[in-house]
C-alpha cells in the first residue's frame, strides 16, 4: 500500500461567512493525501495507480464553488474523492491564508479524514 500526497495547491476561492469574502474571495491552500493498494510502483502504467491529476481537478472544481465554511468544502472533497477513486484512506486539509479575524493571523485550517470501512 502506498500514499500520494498533493500539498500546497493554491486557489482564490469564495469561502467565508462575511459578505466581502463571498464577493472578493480569499486565498486558500489545500492538501490531500490518499492511500491505496493501487499505489505500489510495481508497474510504470498510469492505469495501475491513482492519477493525482484527476484528484487535482476534483479539488479545483470544489474550490471554484462558494461555501460559508472551510470544513464544509473539505467534506465535499472527501465525498467526491472517495467516490471516484479506489482508496483506503483520505486526508483533506483546507487552509485559509490571512483570515479576516481582526488581528494578525497567518492561517486557519480545517482537517478531515476518512478511513475505508468507517462512516
Amino acid at each position: 500500500m502506498g500514499r500520494i500526497s498533493l500539498q500546497g495547491m493554491k486557489f482564490k476561492s469564495h469561502i467565508g461567512v462575511y459578505t466581502f469574502e463571498q464577493q472578493y474571495g480569499n486565498n486558500f491552500e489545500v492538501d490531500v493525501i490518499v492511500q491505496s493498494d493501487k499505489i505500489s510502483g510495481m508497474t510504470d502504467e498510469l492505469a495501475n495507480t491513482i492519477d493525482y491529476d484527476k484528484i487535482y481537478t476534483v479539488v479545483k472544481n470544489v474550490m471554484n464553488n462558494r461555501y460559508h465554511l472551510i470544513e464544509h468544502a473539505g467534506q465535499e472533497l472527501l465525498e467526491l474523492i472517495r467516490g471516484q477513486f479506489d482508496i483506503d484512506y483520505l486526508f483533506v486539509k483546507i487552509t485559509k491564508l490571512h483570515p479576516p479575524l481582526g488581528g494578525e493571523v497567518d492561517k486557519v485550517s480545517a482537517e478531515l479524514e476518512w478511513f475505508k470501512g468507517k462512516i
